[in-house]
């Protein structure tokens, strides 16, 4: 009775409704319905009734659909998504992954489907992640993107790009060089590092020159940036409407303008090593508490906090505060050091014996007074030598049915031979045979 008590309920609350639901509603389950590029996650709820919580899809926890502890077999999730009629993508109802509109890929591997659902979950990707942290605040923090366009010999695709001070190097996504057709200058091995890790191991990555300019015009700036094949994503801020609420931002242009989306992709991340090439130096301030703009080649860019109206709808919404932290480490690269070791022995000493070679070697040698003797270095733990029984069975089942044909020829031969015939004018006969017949008749 309690098993089918349990269904019932999990069958209302898997129900899809009917009603349309207001515009937060709508926001909330785009930028909670879907795994954003994180790392790590560290999640508190604010206190305001059911409002603004995340809801399991496969338990109905209070917790994100890739943290459900309850329901962690893969496969049982994509019969629970089949069972009540979700999309694999963004684990709504009332559509199919086919026509699913979200733009959002998974995470750990790329592919169209929902975190939550990947197998390969835990595999080591050369993804540059973001880490989001989720907090209770009353306020958000905006960070430095702009729009552009990156020159290539197919074409020069929109971008989306992400001043980032916390990066030593730049990014590009691979489906951005593809799609501008920018070839590989040349490989370098780098170690990515994201906020709270403490190794990483080291990969070849491509190093690609991006010709980066504004999309209303005017002049490029090259720059070299290592190919990933995911950078991350941020949050919609909708700066075109917030500024309205500041008075210091009235009348500077923002580049990046999205109405639709409420998770933004990261195409092009600008590091240190040519964020000051970008920045133009003109900063405009407001209160503490406000956010600042800052002037570069691609347009104005908006960073720092933004606080939300208490009427707004979005007060008791949870916030996510994305850190990029890149880091390139070119120090300990194990994995490099112990090839260079291994082609400086080889230049050096030569190829080095195996030491168990050469202790069995001394241990075997003997002197019996007037020559050495050493035994043969058996290779141990080897698998067994195939035999030839099956061969030699063969042979000898030949040689028995040449002996009983041999035997046949002769008796044969002895009551034609009266008759006036020989076999060995026959052409049917084998070669075997006739060797044997040629050898009888010169004995005869």
């Amino acid at each position: 009775m309690d098993a089918f008590l349990k269904e019932i309920e999990l069958r209302e609350a898997h129900k899809p409704t009917t009603e349309k639901p207001e515009n937060h509603e709508r926001r909330k389950n785009n930028i909670y319905g879907h795994a954003g590029g994180s790392a790590a996650a560290l999640f508190t709820r604010q206190g305001h009734g059911n409002y603004g919580r995340i809801k399991c899809a496969y338990c109905l926890g209070e917790h994100s659909h890739e943290n459900c502890k309850k329901i962690t077999d893969i496969n049982e999730r994509k019969q629970l998504i089949r069972k009540y009629g979700r999309c694999f993508i963004c684990l709504k109802k009332g559509h199919i992954s086919k026509n699913c509109s979200s733009n959002v890929n998974c995470n750990a591997c790329g592919k169209r489907h929902h975190r939550s659902v990947c197998e390969g979950t835990g595999v080591p990707t050369d993804h540059v992640q973001s880490n989001h942290s989720i907090l209770g605040s009353q306020s958000r923090v905006a960070l430095q993107t702009a729009q552009a366009l990156v020159k290539g010999v197919k074409g020069s695709p929109r971008v989306r790009v992400l001043f980032d001070t916390g990066s030593h190097k730049s990014f590009v996504s691979r489906k951005v060089v593809k799609a501008a057709g920018v070839p590989a200058k040349r490989k370098e091995w780098i170690e990515i590092k994201s906020f709270g890790q403490e190794k990483a191991e080291g990969k070849l990555h491509d190093v690609f020159e991006l010709e980066v300019l504004p999309v209303t015009g005017g002049e490029s700036m090259k720059i070299e940036a290592y190919g990933v094949e995911y950078v991350s994503q941020i949050r919609n801020e909708h700066v075109e409407l917030k500024k309205r609420d500041y008075s210091h931002l009235q009348g500077l242009w923002f580049s990046d303008v999205c109405k639709e989306n409420e998770v933004l992709e990261i195409e092009v991340l600008i590091g240190a090593d040519y964020l000051w090439c970008f920045q133009e130096g003109n900063v405009v301030r407001g209160k503490a508490d406000e956010p600042v703009a800052v002037q570069t080649r691609l347009g104005w860019v908006l960073s720092g906090p933004m606080k939300v109206n208490g009427s707004s709808n979005e007060t008791n919404s949870m916030h996510v505060v994305d850190v990029n932290f890149l880091a390139q480490d070119n120090s300990s690269c194990t994995k490099l050091d112990d090839f260079i070791h291994r082609l400086w022995d080889f230049e050096t000493l030569g190829i080095r014996q195996e030491d168990e070679v050469h202790e069995s070697l001394k241990d075997s040698i003997k002197f019996n007074g007037t020559r050495y003797s050493v035994k043969l270095p058996w290779k141990e733990g080897h698998s067994a030598l195939p035999s030839n029984y099956n061969i030699s069975l063969k042979r000898l089942k030949g040689e028995q049915t040449s002996d009983k044909a041999f035997l046949s020829y002769e008796q044969a031969s002895d009551g034609l031979a009266k008759g006036g015939f020989r076999l060995r004018k026959w052409l049917s006969n084998g070669k075997e045979l006739l060797k044997r017949i040629e050898q009888s008749e010169e004995r005869a």
